[in-house]
C-alpha cells in the first residue's frame, strides 16, 4: 500500500489538473455536446497526462540531488529513496509508451503535439530552466500546447485571443511561483535552482503587476471582441470579467499573505473561494455559449 502511494506521488497525478486546458477547445468551439469529440478529448487527456507523468519522473531523475536540498521536494519518492532509480525508469518506459500509443490512436497530430510537449519539458529540465525569463516563458508555452492539442484532437481552430490569454495567465502563475520560491527557500534558493540567483523579489514585484494587468486587459478585450460576439451570438461575455478579476486577486492575496510555495495546482485543489470562483466562471461561460 505504501509503495502504491509513493508511485502515485511520483506520477504527480494531482498535476493532471493542469491538463484540463485540453478540454477548453471543446467548450469554446461549441462542440460540448458532441459525443465523438468527447471521446477524442478524453483519450487525448489520458495520453497527454501519461506522457506528462513520464516527464515528471524523468525530471526527478535528473534533479534527484538538488531535490534533496529542497524543504518540500526532498520528500518526493525518488529524492527520499522510497522509489529506486530502476523502478522509476521502468515506470517511465511504461507511461511514455502507453501515452504515445493512446495519443496516436486519436491522430498523428495529437501524438506530434504530445511529443513536442514532452521534448520541450525535457529540454527545459536539462537547460531552459536555468535561463532567466526563458524558464517561465517555456512553462507558459506548455499551457498553450495543452490547449492546442485539444483543438487538434477535435479538428477545430483555436482563437488567437484564447491562446494569448492562456499564455499570459500561465506566465503570471509562473512568475508568482518564482517569487514564492525566493521567499521560502531564502539562502537555499540558489543551491536548489540556479535560475533563482538571477531573480530578485524587487524584480518579480515589478513583473507580477505587469502580468496581472496584461492578463486582465487581454481577457477583457477578448470578451468585447466583435468576432466573439458574432461567433457565440451573444454580447454578454463581459459578465464573466468579475470572476476573472476576483480569481487573480484571490490568488495574489494567497501568494502575499499565506504560507505557500505558490503552487497553482495545490491552490486549485485546496482553496475553497478560488474553487467556487472558477466553478462559477465555468458555469457562466457554458450558459452564455449554450443557453443564452
Amino acid at each position: 500500500m505504501e509503495k502504491a502511494k509513493d508511485i502515485v506521488k511520483l506520477l504527480r497525478i494531482h498535476q493532471w489538473i493542469k491538463n484540463i486546458f485540453i478540454f477548453s477547445p471543446l467548450i469554446f468551439s461549441k462542440n460540448f455536446f458532441n459525443l465523438k469529440d468527447w471521446k477524442n478529448i478524453i483519450l487525448t487527456f489520458i495520453g497527454f497526462s501519461l506522457v506528462a507523468s513520464a516527464s515528471y519522473i524523468l525530471n526527478d531523475l535528473i534533479d534527484i540531488e538538488k531535490d534533496r536540498l529542497h524543504p518540500v521536494k526532498r520528500k518526493r519518492p525518488l529524492a527520499s529513496g522510497k522509489i529506486s532509480k530502476p523502478e522509476a525508469i521502468i515506470l517511465f518506459i511504461l507511461l511514455f509508451g502507453s501515452g504515445a500509443i493512446i495519443s496516436f490512436s486519436v491522430g498523428k497530430g495529437v501524438l506530434i503535439y504530445t511529443m513536442t510537449y514532452f521534448f520541450l519539458i525535457l529540454y527545459y529540465s536539462v537547460l531552459l530552466k536555468k535561463l532567466v525569463f526563458i524558464d517561465i516563458i517555456v512553462i507558459a508555452i506548455g499551457f498553450d500546447i495543452r490547449a492546442l492539442v485539444g483543438a487538434y484532437a477535435i479538428n477545430v481552430k483555436l482563437s488567437a485571443w484564447l491562446v494569448i490569454d492562456l499564455f499570459l495567465l500561465a506566465l503570471f502563475l509562473a512568475a508568482t511561483k518564482r517569487r514564492q520560491e525566493l521567499v521560502k527557500l531564502e539562502e537555499g534558493a540558489k543551491s536548489h535552482k540556479k535560475v533563482l540567483s538571477y531573480y530578485s523579489l524587487s524584480m518579480l514585484d515589478q513583473i507580477i503587476p505587469i502580468l496581472t494587468s496584461t492578463t486582465l486587459i487581454s481577457y477583457i478585450i477578448y470578451t468585447l471582441s466583435p468576432k466573439i460576439k458574432t461567433y457565440f451570438g451573444t454580447e454578454y461575455f463581459y459578465i464573466t470579467i468579475p470572476f476573472v478579476i476576483y480569481g487573480i486577486f484571490r490568488y495574489l492575496y494567497i501568494i502575499y499573505n499565506e504560507d505557500t510555495f505558490g503552487d497553482p495546482t495545490y491552490l486549485l485543489i485546496h482553496d475553497l473561494p478560488l474553487i467556487i470562483d472558477i466553478i462559477l466562471w465555468g458555469i457562466s461561460i457554458l450558459l452564455l455559449i449554450y443557453v443564452f
